[in-house]
């Protein structure tokens, strides 16, 4: 959101995305603190708003009469975090007790507002009182009323917080999290003409950190990231009877360090901007979307650094999809500060999504879950970060409630020693001096019920191996990714709540695995393995119906699956067969066949909780699972399912030349296997390799109905792009090598079978696509990089359903089987080694297409 949007009468920095602390990393917080924020903002725009009498809070009317409005509350709760330290490894779990008090002082003036608001959290971890904190945030706010609609706005905020141990800008020696403190103010004009809006404003944001003790005695000077930032913005909004309205918005920063030089010799003071034209409405009485694109820059004193220069974009929809659910959705792009060694700063990418839906009048079910990527420009180091959890709050009475719930934050990074994986569960209870009504529901839809059914597929089991090799006396070690192509079957139930075209479902998934990955080695080195077994799974969907009988769907839940980890080596056998916890994002289609039974096709990814496997060496090897699962169902309702009021499907729709673009997930598996290996040569290899990365492309066709039958025939060609890639690092000295599967260019044929408003289809084709091999071995002076294009038999199925007379979107998965080779190479022990590739991929991709 543009900090001088209307959404946002006091702007902040960083466009004004909230809880960004100045390490711009995702922080880790309670689910409850987050609802407790959400009120203290709510009191604050409720204020600011140009029609307050409308704006007050449910079960504050009694007060109108009172020149202000005055409320009050606490949140207590006991949580317990299972890695405090935010650590890859040898992970350390605390129980934390949490008090959170906080008022809210409203005005409720015919004209002008003033709001006020104090806010604090004090937590104590049992056993680590290191890690005990204390924050607070003061904030004044204010809007004076001018004549015709125009007013001027202003904030002082000011607030004490701390680095969550999983910030960059942390070191891991530190014995206690970074304390620092903010101050920010705020001024600007709102003016009103015929046709348009124009917000300017200006804001100034100081930040001092305090130093931090370390392990090894002393203590870190964190002076040199004290800093204050300048900006000047605003928003031109052309105004009229459209339902979007564009606008155009620009903004000037200038980030000012106290210190000229840092601690490793950088300049970090610079000067930036920021320019982008979007488009914003209303939706509902409450609720708005806003979408804009742009650029931005940063240019910094040090001649060092590179001017950062990128493409700007942002989103915000928050919106009542029910009289029961709501959606609150938010993407941002922004370049952050960084303290990363030869970085200037950092391109931070960001997307949240929360869904709230109100079970009962009393109980209310919250599902967030999140993404972030941050690239540290001039460094190879690259964050990715992914959660999810479910928060419930049970309501008392209007002045008390309990809550509860469970999230879970992995962070995947180029650094292996930053990756980690977090889970905390909590419960609580809150209570205001106000209070808030307990709202009666409306009746249930007749669509709202039980549903069960019967899912298998393929899954692609990957894994990230980190570990010591060598002498024990030595620095030698590992870092490599394998997998393989799996099965997996079960079944599911869930139960759904229908609203127009949208539907909410809570469900339950139980499925058994039958496979896994290997690495063998025949001369007596180290021989393991990763084998999948049942997993449990609950999680929330939300869909949206494309026409009267498919629907698009998004989930987001957790899953606790079990692994058998076998590692072998010098006569040690260490067998470990636990339950891993982990995050399941996915999207997937649903057709009905009849009011009460329905189809489903589903991609899910699902990322674990890393664990150690220990030999008797008191070494031992980090293991870090993710699942890529592609699911064919079969459900059954067990009541009559109510189709939405949607124009049916042309018989039609499907006829005809098309063209389009799909994105998504691409996995690389290679066997392969390798001589002279060991010390004497005589050894050889066999190992499952495999990584995941991004595809997309663009695909044109043409296909249609063979006379008055069901089924459908078709040709398309198909150009990609994929980041697909797996590598084996062994350092020092030893073998470093990888795959990258590159651009590609395919056609095919389609076979399908036309349901009621979509196209179930099966896929063959022929694919060309480039590969990189990279094979270094420098303790014998190998260095080679095999540039080649393979060729491959494709096949798969997808479901392709109409969205409108023209467009169709389309859920493919394919298979591809490529060509092998060998790269041949000379050591100290043979003049003819070699190793052999042979590479497999699977891909899931989402498209979106145009039938002329």
């Amino acid at each position: 959101m543009c900090p001088y949007s209307e959404q946002d009468p006091a702007p902040g920095p960083s466009k004004g995305v909230p809880g960004r602390h100045p390490s711009h990393h995702i922080a880790r917080t309670a689910l409850y603190t987050g609802t407790l924020l959400a009120l203290v903002a709510a009191a604050w725009t409720s204020a600011l708003a140009q029609d307050t009498p409308e704006a007050t809070t449910p079960g504050q009317a009694d007060s109108s009469e009172r020149p202000y409005r005055f409320n009050m509350g606490f949140g207590l709760s006991r949580s317990h975090d299972d890695n405090i330290y935010a650590t890859p490894g040898s992970t350390e779990s605390a129980g934390i007790t949490a008090f959170t008090p906080w008022l809210t002082l409203v005005t409720a003036w015919d004209r002008h507002a003033l709001a006020f608001a104090a806010s604090a959290e004090t937590a104590r971890h049992s056993g680590y009182r290191d890690e005990d904190y204390t924050d607070y945030s003061v904030r004044l706010q204010g809007r004076y009323d001018l004549e015709d609609g125009d007013n001027l706005f202003g904030s002082l905020t000011s607030r004490r917080l701390h680095e969550e141990r999983a910030s960059v800008d942390l070191p891991g020696a530190a014995l206690e999290p970074t304390t620092y403190r903010e101050h920010q103010g705020v001024g600007g004009v709102a003016l009103g003409f015929d046709q348009s809006a124009l917000r300017l404003g200006v804001t100034v944001r100081e930040l001092d950190f305090d130093s931090v003790p370390l392990e090894s005695g002393g203590s870190l000077d964190n002076s040199d990231r004290d800093r204050t930032q300048y900006e000047l913005g605003g928003r031109w909004t052309r105004l009229g009877e459209a339902t979007w309205q564009p606008f155009a918005q620009g903004t000037l920063d200038w980030r000012r360090y106290r210190d000229d030089i840092d601690r490793f010799g950088y300049e970090r003071s610079s000067d930036g901007s920021a320019v982008a034209f979007g488009m914003t409405r209303d939706i509902g009485a409450a609720g708005y979307a806003e979408f804009f694109a742009g650029h931005m820059q940063q240019s910094y004193d040090d001649p060092r650094f590179d001017r950062i220069s990128t493409w700007d974009a942002g989103a915000r929809i928050d919106a009542s999809l029910t009289p029961r659910t709501s959606i609150d959705l938010q993407a941002d792009r922004s370049i952050g500060e960084t303290t990363v060694f030869g970085s200037p700063g950092s391109i931070d990418n960001v997307a949240t999504v929360t869904v709230d839906h109100r079970i009962t009048p009393r109980l209310t079910a919250s599902v967030p879950a999140y993404w972030s990527r941050n690239d540290f420009q001039q460094s190879e180091r690259r964050d990715h970060v992914t959660g999810a959890g479910i928060s419930l709050d049970y309501r008392l009475n209007r002045h008390l409630s309990l809550t509860a719930g469970h999230s879970f934050q992995r962070r995947d990074s180029t650094d292996p020693d930053a990756n980690y994986e977090q889970g905390i569960s909590y419960i609580g209870l809150e209570a205001e001096l106000v209070g808030r009504p307990i709202i009666p529901l409306g009746p249930n839809n007749p669509g709202d019920g039980f549903y069960a059914g019967l899912q298998a597929g393929p899954s692609l089991l990957s894994s990230d191996v980190d570990g010591p090799r060598g002498p024990a006396t030595g620095d030698g070690r590992l870092r490599a990714g394998f997998g393989d192509l799996t099965a997996v079957g079960g079944g599911f139930l869930g139960y759904a709540w229908n609203q127009d075209r949208w539907q909410l479902a809570l469900e339950a998934e139980l499925d058994e695995g039958n496979g896994g990955w290997d690495h063998a080695r025949s001369d007596g080195s180290r021989v393991f393995s990763v084998e999948r077994g049942t997993s449990l799974a609950g999680s929330a969907r939300l869909g949206y119906s494309l026409n009267p009988t498919a629907m698009l769907y998004g989930r987001a839940g957790l899953a606790f699956t079990e692994f058998t980890t076998d590692y072998r080596h010098g006569g040690t056998l260490v067998h470990e067969h636990d339950t891993q916890r982990g995050v399941r994002l996915g999207t997937g289609a649903e057709v009905a066949f009849n009011p009460r039974w329905f189809g489903r096709m589903e991609w899910s990814y699902t990322g674990y909780h890393g664990y150690d496997a220990e030999d008797n060496n008191d070494r031992s090897d980090r293991f870090e699972n993710r699942e890529s699962t592609l699911r064919l169902g079969v459900g059954y309702r067990f009541h009559d399912a109510s189709a939405p009021a949607i124009a049916a499907v042309p018989d039609d729709a499907f006829d005809g030349p098309y063209i389009g673009a799909q994105g998504g997930a691409s996995w690389l598996h290679t066997d392969n296997r390798g001589e002279d290996r060991g010390q004497d040569g005589s050894g050889t290899l066999r190992a499952d390799r495999a990584d995941d990365g991004v595809q997309g492309g663009v695909f044109a066709g043409y296909g249609r109905r063979i006379g008055s039958s069901p089924l459908y025939l078709g040709v398309e060609l198909e150009a990609e792009q994929s980041e697909a890639a797996w590598e084996s690092a062994r350092d020092p000295n030893r073998r470093n090598y990888s795959a990258e599967r590159g651009t590609g260019l395919g056609a095919g044929v389609r076979v399908g079978y036309l349901l009621d408003g979509a196209l179930l289809y099966a896929r063959v084709g022929h694919v060309r696509s480039k590969f990189d091999t990279d094979y270094q071995f420098a303790g014998e002076g190998v260095d080679i990089r095999d540039r080649r294009t393979l060729s491959g038999l494709r096949t798969g199925f997808g479901l392709e359903m109409p969205a409108s007379k023209n467009l169709f979107v389309r859920l493919d998965y394919s298979h591809t089987d490529y060509d092998s080779y060998r790269i041949g190479y000379s050591t100290s022990t043979s003049d003819s080694a070699h190793e052999t590739f042979d590479h497999d991929e699977a891909t899931f991709q989402i498209g979106i297409g145009y039938r002329f």
